[in-house]
């Protein structure tokens, strides 16, 4: 049984600030009058009495009072969500890169203790900002900028695909990314089956010791061996190959996953033609 681990560590937020209500009075408004609407006299003006039980009409204003309590996020405070909000200008950013620079800092030398962070930066703004925070925590080799121009400058290639997803989570995943970039249907049951036969790949692909990308898993499932007197795809010839080796896997975890992997190929093959093909044809797409 793997040991939970407990996250430590303090990150700074800032300095407590709370909120005050108040009633609102200006030069022209004061005692009697505080409840006379804006733009009347107050010759036109006529406080209405209070009737007993009930507070006199007031005009209320809000304000942020000033306090000596310092805020923290400690230990479990780490690894919850939050919301930062506010007007534009108001310092989100700000506030985000100052405890950014705290969590990098945290447990830096310990690989199994130490914080990460997904930054999504559209404008491209953070990155000078953000390499020297790694800098500044020992942790260059940690830093992954996908920028286009980074990466074809550099000649880096990246693999999408090499991530700690259960091969089933990570087809699924691909899917909804795929729909979100304006491939697809709207009929859930086509995407499901999508994901049904990437997740099936993944897994033979996984349990056969291939190098995963996004170029291989779109290879074995929407080409084929037209060498054959019945073409297939490379996935079920690699599935039907694994079949006949499923006693020499080593491990019984893989022969049941394989055997699941499988079932789902021979889902797909047993589909209709035309149902086939229209799965086929969106996943071309």
């Amino acid at each position: 049984m793997s040991r939970r681990i407990q996250p430590r560590g303090s990150v700074h937020v800032g300095q407590e600030r709370k909120l005050i209500q108040r009633t609102a009075t200006s030069p022209a408004q004061s005692g009697w009058d505080a409840g006379r609407p804006v733009g009347m006299t107050r010759i036109e003006y006529v406080p209405r009495t209070s009737r007993p039980g009930e507070l006199e009409v007031q005009r209320l204003e809000y304000a942020l009072q000033s306090t000596t309590t310092e805020l923290a996020i400690t230990d479990d405070g780490l690894v919850a969500s939050y919301g930062i909000f506010g007007a534009p200008g108001a310092g989100k950013t700000h506030l985000l890169m100052h405890m950014l620079r705290q969590v990098l800092q945290i447990s830096a030398g310990q690989p199994s203790q130490k914080f990460g962070a997904l930054i999504l930066d559209p404008k491209s703004a953070l990155i000078e900002d953000v390499e020297a925070m790694v800098r500044a925590a020992g942790r260059e080799g940690d830093l992954l900028v996908l920028n286009t121009e980074r990466l074809n400058r550099t000649g880096i290639g990246v693999n999408i695909v090499d991530v700690s997803l259960d091969s089933y989570e990570l087809g699924v995943q691909l899917v909804m990314a795929a729909q979100a970039s304006g491939t697809g249907t709207s009929d859930p049951y086509w995407m499901l089956a999508w994901g049904n036969i990437f997740g099936a790949a993944l897994e033979l692909l996984r349990i056969d010791n291939e190098v995963i990308t996004l170029n291989k898993l779109l290879e074995e499932t929407i080409t084929f061996d037209t060498s054959l007197s019945e073409p297939r795809r490379p996935i079920e010839l690699r599935a039907e190959r694994m079949r006949r080796e499923l006693e020499t896997f080593e491990s019984p975890a893989d022969r049941k996953d394989a055997l699941k992997a499988m079932s789902e190929l021979e889902n797909f093959r047993r589909m209709k033609d035309e149902n086939a093909e229209t799965v086929q044809s969106i996943i071309i797409s």
